[in-house]
């Protein structure tokens, strides 16, 4: 699978509620960093937003929806892994994580609901 990064903007602590957790997927060629205001906003809001950019994509080179839900898929996966970490290791310090929710934006938003069956 390609390489892809992350970015995680995470919520102030200051809440007893669970923050919920967005999975942003952005639309077809667009970076993640198109929707930073949203996305801070978001995070500003309470909620935990984890993005990630496709930079290997371009029109010479695209992404079949298959291999696009795979990748969300494999964000998903490690995402949960490392809120695991966050959780168990601050638990005393940070707003606990909520549910997870799968977002997106265009096609972003096309190659998320394929995952909901999992």
């Amino acid at each position: 699978m390609p390489s892809w990064r992350h970015a995680f903007l995470h919520a102030g602590a200051g809440s007893a509620a669970p923050a919920p957790v967005l999975i942003f997927s952005s639309g077809f060629l667009t970076p993640a960093a198109a929707y930073g205001t949203l996305l801070q906003q978001l995070a500003a809001a309470g909620c935990v937003v984890v993005s990630y950019d496709k930079s290997f994509e371009t029109l010479s080179y695209l992404m079949d929806d298959n291999d696009s839900v795979r990748l969300l898929a494999e964000v998903w996966r490690r995402a949960a892994e490392l809120l695991a970490g966050r959780q168990g290791q601050q638990q005393q310090q940070q707003q606990a994580v909520g549910p997870v929710f799968l977002v997106g934006h265009s096609r972003g938003a096309k190659v998320r609901r394929p995952l909901w069956r999992w």
